[in-house]
């Protein structure tokens, strides 16, 4: 069982709707039905009062480790087939859709680094979305590692989250606008992405991630790993998309694209900040 669908086992079992539910934690019914379909995670505090309420520890919430009765005749067996190609084939398929929504942000971004460099190589674009990947692949491993060993530190940590990412996107975004509004020249005035940039934004579009490690906290670190490398792959794939399609438009802008480029991270920076706070 997924995270989510241990929530929706418990609260069946406690013959709770999930408007009552939400009633409990707080939050909107819309946020308990993005919980149980995996769409997005409990923040820690909200994890402990589910634990709470469902008579679990969070170790037997968050991983697994509690043994629900759905198949009775299936434990009683100890010769129970494993699980069939068709659920882990489903299971990939979730890693896919869990790498599209965790890229999003780094497609804004890549999409913000094409317009502010409409003349990039491919090599470079190819360098930028390798970073972008990497860090999607990272974070979820770093997360799956505090779940593991650190939970309550990475409890306090969390919370930061939002702030970090929008400081980080925000200063990148506003010294864009900034150069550009100076500028006023051409698209050869942009100045390059340096290094310790694109490392602050692989960062800040990434560190969302790190609460996909209560997502895979009950698998292995090999299914871990499995799982972070698929979302890394698609990371890499739609930020190559974006990087094309921002020096596409680039070109186009000529020195607004610089402007554009910054307000698209300080947009990314509110967004992120904005639904973690709701």
């Amino acid at each position: 069982m997924t995270l989510g669908e241990r929530i929706s086992y418990h609260r069946n079992r406690l013959g709770l709707s999930q408007g009552e539910l939400a009633g409990r934690m707080n939050v909107s019914r819309q946020a308990v039905s993005k919980w149980e379909t995996d769409g997005s995670l409990p923040d820690l505090d909200r994890l402990i009062a589910l634990s709470g309420l469902f008579g679990l520890t969070l170790d037997e919430l968050v991983k697994g480790e509690e043994q629900e009765p759905a198949d009775p005749a299936a434990a009683e067996s100890p010769g129970a087939p494993a699980p069939r190609p068709a659920a882990q084939g489903q299971r990939t398929v979730g890693y896919v859709l869990l790498g599209v929504g965790l890229a999003m942000d780094a497609f804004s971004v890549s999409l913000a680094n094409g317009l502010n460099e409409p003349h990039m190589s491919r090599r470079r674009m190819l360098g930028i979305a390798g970073v972008f990947a990497a860090f999607q692949a990272l974070m979820p491993m770093t997360g799956w590692i505090c779940v593991h060993t650190i939970v309550q530190y990475f409890r306090a940590f969390e919370k930061l989250i939002p702030w970090i990412a929008l400081a980080l996107l925000g200063f990148i975004g506003g010294k864009m606008l900034i150069e550009g509004i100076r500028g006023g020249g051409g698209d050869d005035d942009a100045p390059r992405l340096g290094l310790g940039a694109l490392l602050v934004q692989g960062v800040a579009t990434s560190i969302d991630a790190l609460s996909v490690g209560f997502t895979i906290a009950e698998y292995d670190w090999l299914m871990a790993l499995v799982c972070s490398l698929i979302i890394a792959a698609v990371t890499l794939c739609i930020c190559l998309g974006g990087l094309v399609l921002g020096r596409k438009f680039g070109m186009r802008l000529a020195g607004r694209a610089q402007i554009l480029g910054g307000a698209i991270l300080i947009f990314i920076g509110l967004e992120i900040f904005i639904s973690s706070m709701l």
